[in-house]
């Protein structure tokens, strides 16, 4: 569903892998060195590790993560360092 979105806003996909020392630089410095403007990259580090999907818009680097429960369950915004990863919350 997140994927059509951004295929909906012209964005492409990109498949590669991206570490998690690579993902904190990235987080650091704000800045993806190869990676396509209006595009993006699912579960970068692997489904097991944050974020979901890291997009690059209009020059700007996006961390989402994605999170569904049961009911209205609250869920905290997730911090690397002193980043933030953008959540989108679903209650299903």
């Amino acid at each position: 569903a997140v994927e059509d979105v951004f295929y909906g806003f012209g964005l492409e996909r990109v498949d590669r892998k991206v570490s998690i020392v690579e993902r904190d630089e990235w987080l650091h410095t704000g800045a993806a060195p190869g990676l396509s403007d209006n595009s993006f990259i699912s579960q970068p580090c692997g489904t097991h590790n944050s974020p979901d999907f890291i997009a690059k818009l209009d020059g700007k680097l996006y961390f989402i993560e994605c999170k569904s429960a049961k009911g209205g369950t609250p869920m905290l915004p997730q911090f690397i360092g002193e980043r933030m990863f953008w959540t989108l919350r679903r209650s299903v």
